[in-house]
């Protein structure tokens, strides 16, 4: 079971989306320019298992990541399974972190606390919500082997009882999500069947969204974002700090190689633009997933599998990519 979260969390995608005789018309996205001045950095919170799959508050204060460290909570077979852990960025230019902490160590709910003894996964925290959307494995109720879940931090720092996304979960996998810094739009991954793609291999890897009108509604019917999917496998989305661009990893014609970064705009009428791919150094020959971003615009972290000239301490780390200033993020 871990090897198949692992798997299906950093979506391994094959298929490649064919552009002929086609140029997109777009304005660049500032932040792929920023990149290209920017300067990538190993985090020294990685541990010898896997580190992945990293949410930054919009102050950039406290980071959240998914580990099987030791110190996570022990599966049936006695082997750490993959629980939610955070540090503490202790200064402005996030050169300091605290000493990593498991992110629920009080467990009040048992099996629908935050970290259970089966797998969490990808999770994404929004500050104006005070919620915690995180991806859960296998618990009892789930509607599929993964399934979307909601917590609340409370006021004395312990995490409420898991509320699954009824309207989002179903009996595929749902995971990988992301929400805008409003609380009103929810991006995630699912491996539910595709309304225009047919896959004749492994299953459907695509990326929906989900609305509602206020935080205290129930998130609406999910829709196909056929923009971020292109006949191709996408995942890990991000919703930038300023809501108008999703940033996705994917496969595509354009890339450095394996899975890369991609970027689209919305326009004044919502409609997403075509995919700018954000080049190096953030994308690289290898696989590269998961990213976020504080609102200061002024750091990118992110996970790759291990980088040339970058020691690695396990399969999959956290990297950070420092940018030059900017007077704005993700402005289309």
């Amino acid at each position: 079971m871990v090897i198949r979260v692992i798997v299906i969390s950093i979506c391994a995608a094959y298929s490649i989306l064919m552009l002929i005789g086609c140029t997109p018309r777009y304005t660049r996205n500032p932040l792929v320019g920023r990149i290209k001045g920017g300067t990538i950095r190993r985090v020294p919170f990685n541990s010898q298992g896997v580190d992945y799959g990293p949410s930054v508050s919009a102050d950039g204060k406290r980071l959240y990541y998914v580990s099987n460290r030791s110190g996570s909570m022990n599966n049936a077979t006695g082997v750490e399974s993959h629980d939610m852990w955070h540090v503490d960025v202790l200064n402005d230019s996030a050169t300091l972190f605290s000493t990593p902490f498991n992110s629920d160590t009080a467990h009040l709910y048992g099996n629908q606390s935050l970290n259970t003894k089966m797998n969490e996964g990808v999770g994404a925290y929004c500050a104006s919500t005070n919620e915690f959307i995180v991806t859960g494995c296998n618990r009892e109720g789930g509607k599929g082997d993964c399934d979307l879940y909601r917590f609340l931090l409370q006021p004395d720092g312990t995490w409420s009882i898991a509320e699954g996304l009824k309207t989002v979960n179903t009996g595929y996998w749902e995971s990988q999500p992301t929400v805008s810094p409003d609380g009103l739009l929810l991006v995630f991954w699912s491996n539910r069947p595709a309304p225009t793609v047919q896959m004749t291999t492994d299953n459907e890897q695509h990326l929906w969204y989900s609305v509602r009108s206020s935080a205290s509604d129930e998130w609406g019917e999910p829709a196909y974002l056929g923009e971020a999917n292109k006949n191709t496998k996408s995942c890990g989305p991000f919703l930038t700090p300023d809501g108008k661009s999703l940033i996705f990893s994917a496969e595509m014609s354009g890339g450095l190689g394996g899975l890369d970064y991609w970027i689209m705009d919305r326009d004044s009428t919502g409609k997403w633009q075509t995919p700018q791919n954000m080049g190096a150094p953030l994308n690289s020959a290898y696989h590269d997933m998961f990213l976020t971003m504080p609102l200061s615009g002024n750091v990118i972290y992110f996970t790759s599998t291990p980088r040339e000239n970058l020691v690695s301490a396990g399969g999959l780390d956290i990297f950070q990519l420092v940018l030059p200033p900017a007077a704005t993020v993700g402005k289309p």
